[in-house]
């Protein structure tokens, strides 16, 4: 696990030799070939633009898209019926390791929490909306109580789904996949009543007007990083490394460094129903932590509070979970899902 936050001041430091190196180079920068994964590109080469000391313009910049990830390629299974982790992150930290591209920019969330030894995600920026959000097919607005009994929630999330299994146990779910559009469109043309996405995706794409109603992310927790962006380099250059800390925010890596430790020390994967949530308050930290048993019936949710300098707040909220079952809980998921492949 990489614990990066506080230490980045030292890479701050701009001489004449790194800025000549960085302003006469061009980065070539991939991500996912999604309007929602290039848009999060955007964002990070405007976060460097405004960086005045580093004198950048967007012509340092070109956008390689890989148009081959798994997970984009196979819209058939629910996520967490997909073999193997990175499905969404593979292929592009491929093209950083052959040299294709210098920078990787992917929804944190989607990428494993232990990442190849020759990477390094160098920041994590500013965090924007966490909470899950509802999209209804026949309501502009309202709330999760104003659905029918029985009614159809598309989600490919088994964190989604165990949670609101936990809380309206007649509700049914569907898989729904594709890009946002894409998935708009079947909540219009199939047998949806509504579906569950991140409130960041659809603020990044312009498209707040479609949310029915807001999952406070303290009552309905997300996905350890969700929300945020993970930009990625490889660790031997360490010019872009040290660009890459411009943007970093050190609030940001403290949070979702504590929950992807979490999730790594709880041995689970963004595949299973794990749910965190994290707030600063001065020098202090909370962490919630939260998972589901497969049918949604069965749940185990804790919390802690320590220092922000407490590098280890995610592995001790894990073993408290342990102690609780949780781990109980995810290996009888895992062992589910082995059993269904057969």
């Amino acid at each position: 696990m990489e614990i990066l936050a506080q230490e980045n001041q030292n890479y701050k430091k701009v001489d004449q030799e790194f800025l000549k190196n960085i302003q006469n180079r061009k980065f070539r920068i991939s991500t996912r070939d999604s309007a929602l994964a290039l848009s999060q590109v955007y964002e990070v080469i405007e976060l460097l633009v405004n960086v005045k000391e580093l004198g950048l313009n967007k012509d340092n910049f070109e956008v390689v898209p890989v148009k081959n990830a798994e997970g984009d390629q196979n819209l058939k299974d629910p996520l967490y019926k997909m073999g193997g982790q990175g499905v969404f992150t593979k292929q592009i930290e491929d093209e950083i390791l052959n040299k294709n591209c210098d920078i990787a920019v992917h929804s944190l969330k989607d990428l494993p929490t232990i990442v190849h030894q020759d990477l390094i995600v160098a920041a994590v920026p500013k965090l924007q909306y966490r909470d899950d959000v509802i999209i209804f097919k026949n309501l502009k607005q309202g709330k999760l109580e104003d659905l029918k009994e029985g009614a159809m929630i598309g989600t490919s999330s088994l964190r989604r789904i165990t949670n609101l299994k936990n809380r309206y146990p007649s509700f049914k779910f569907q898989n729904i996949r594709g890009n946002l559009q894409k998935r708009f469109q079947k909540l219009q043309e199939q047998d949806y009543d509504a579906m569950v996405l991140a409130k960041a995706g659809l603020d990044r794409l312009n498209l707040n007007d479609k949310i029915g109603c807001v999952l406070e992310a303290k009552e309905f927790l997300y996905a350890p990083s969700q929300g945020a962006l993970g930009v990625q380099c490889r660790k031997e250059d360490q010019q872009l490394f040290r660009m890459l800390q411009f943007i970093q925010d050190d609030y940001a890596r403290i949070r979702t460094d504590m929950e992807r430790q979490f999730l790594n020390k709880l041995e689970g994967g963004c595949k299973l129903p794990i749910a965190t949530y994290t707030e600063i308050q001065g020098d202090q930290m909370l962490i919630i932590g939260q998972v589901w048993n497969m049918d949604g019936s069965k749940t185990v949710r804790e919390e802690i509070t320590g220092s922000i300098a407490d590098r280890e707040l995610g592995l001790k909220l894990s073993n408290k979970m342990k102690e609780k079952g949780a781990y109980q809980i995810l290996q009888e998921i895992i062992k589910q899902m082995e059993d269904e492949q057969k």
